[in-house]
């Protein structure tokens, strides 16, 4: 039913840059299918909420233990650093005539509460599109270690109960 072009993904606590969708819209004209940016991590919603103009990630140290702990720091996603794309991604409308729509549930109808990003992202890599990372710093990621999906299951169990039903995603 999306008109649009383009369909993004964020996180409802989370803040984006003010220039973050134009930043993402032009590296997807540049010929991406999908594209995603770094994130300042920020500990409370006062500090996700100060949203300013995108920045190079290099501004920002990179911390890889997780979760972090009060740190200043960014997330990696805009690097490569943590190995996923982040998350808000924006990306081309039209994939989802040949894709599936975003995962938000097993077969079973159980929500995915973790892994449906990533998920996502395997579909796209297995089709073969084109994903780019954009290294700059594209908005405010609310870090509250317990109300946040990577701490409500782990990945693994998802990931184990996606073999469990026959799903392959690598």
């Amino acid at each position: 039913m999306v008109q649009t072009p383009y369909v993004m993904n964020l996180n409802l606590d989370d803040r984006l840059a003010m220039d973050a969708v134009e930043v993402m819209e032009s590296a997807l004209d540049s010929g991406s299918d999908l594209v995603g940016g770094d994130w300042k991590i920020c500990y409370s919603q006062e500090e996700t909420d100060a949203v300013a103009s995108s920045f190079p990630a290099s501004e920002l140290p990179f911390i890889p233990a997780w979760p972090p702990a009060g740190d200043l720091t960014r997330l990696g996603s805009g690097t490569g650093s943590r190995g996923t794309l982040g998350p808000a991604c924006m990306w081309r409308t039209h994939l989802h005539k040949t894709l599936a729509r975003y995962p938000y549930q097993f077969g079973d109808g159980t929500l995915i509460r973790v892994i449906g990003d990533a998920v996502w992202w395997r579909l796209l890599v297995q089709n073969k599109k084109k994903m780019q990372r954009v290294a700059s710093i594209i908005g405010n990621y609310n870090s509250h270690q317990h109300d946040q999906a990577e701490f409500r299951n782990s990945a693994q169990s998802e990931e184990q109960r996606l073999k469990l039903i026959g799903v392959r995603l690598l």
